[in-house]
């Protein structure tokens, strides 16, 4: 399998990890001055919420 990068650009993926940053920001999970290591608890934490409600979320029709 190719790496990630050739099947999307790179650019579609910062554009992917500024909105998360944003959404983040707005909910009042993340500073707007966080750190790298801040940024990545931040993440972490997102993508176990998302696992958790996707565990018990609605099928999609």
């Amino acid at each position: 399998m190719r790496p990630l990068e050739t099947h999307v650009e790179i650019s579609s993926h910062l554009w992917m990890f500024n909105r998360v940053k944003e959404l983040l920001t707005r909910e009042g999970m993340l500073r707007g001055d966080a750190s790298d290591a801040e940024i990545r608890t931040a993440l972490n934490r997102w993508i176990e919420m998302m696992e958790e409600a996707s565990k018990h979320a609605m099928p999609v029709h």
